[in-house]
């Protein structure tokens, strides 16, 4: 008898462990400022999981709005352990809206994440650097993949928001080769034209 319920209870222990392990969805979306002009990182965060390597999976769409022309979809290239410096909870940073057929961002740190559905902090992130960028208006979509594993399922339909972007985060473009040979171009005729008057 006493056998049978240290079994029984083993075997709930282990349930219960193998159930918390597999429990990962993707519940956060932000971005930061890069070194770059014209660059951003962009961040999706999961909240658990199953080892001490998560791979990356998925990608990011970033289409322009409001008059922006940009579109660009990317797959996801770095992993890291903890929470990348630019992100700010509300700023930068946010939060998928609780409930599975939810649509919308939170500005919550997790909290509400961590109280109503016990997980949370966010443990993993993975991120993509998008260049090309001015200021203006961008739509980011988290895309998973087609069948995600448990650590980048996404948590809803709401992981996709339109952020703006304004010139203090991506600053000052680097300009194309097209524009340097107008500029000198024009440089040159006045130069000629100056001389010419002279």
């Amino acid at each position: 008898m006493k056998k049978t319920i240290k079994q029984i209870i083993l075997a709930l222990v282990l349930s219960l462990t193998l159930t918390g392990a597999a429990m990962a969805h993707t519940i956060t979306l932000g971005f930061e400022a890069t070194a770059t002009p014209g660059s951003v990182d962009i961040w999706a965060g999961t909240y658990s999981g199953h080892s001490t390597y998560v791979p990356t999976e998925g990608s990011v769409n970033v289409v322009g709005v409001n008059g922006t022309i940009f579109n660009t979809t990317l797959a996801f290239t770095t992993p890291i352990l903890s929470k990348p410096t630019g992100l700010v909870d509300g700023v930068s940073n946010w939060y998928a809206v609780g409930g599975q057929n939810a649509t919308g961002f939170t500005a919550d740190d997790g909290t509400y994440w961590g109280n109503n559905f016990g997980c949370c902090p966010i443990v993993w992130w993975q991120g993509v650097t998008v260049s090309g960028l001015s200021a203006g208006d961008y739509q980011f979509t988290f895309v998973p993949d087609p069948s995600p594993t448990v650590n980048w399922s996404f948590w809803n339909d709401s992981l996709n928001g339109t952020f703006t972007l304004d010139q203090t985060i991506v600053g000052s473009p680097v300009p194309e080769p097209s524009t340097f040979i107008l500029l000198a171009s024009g440089l040159a005729g006045v130069a000629y034209f100056r001389r010419k008057n002279k």
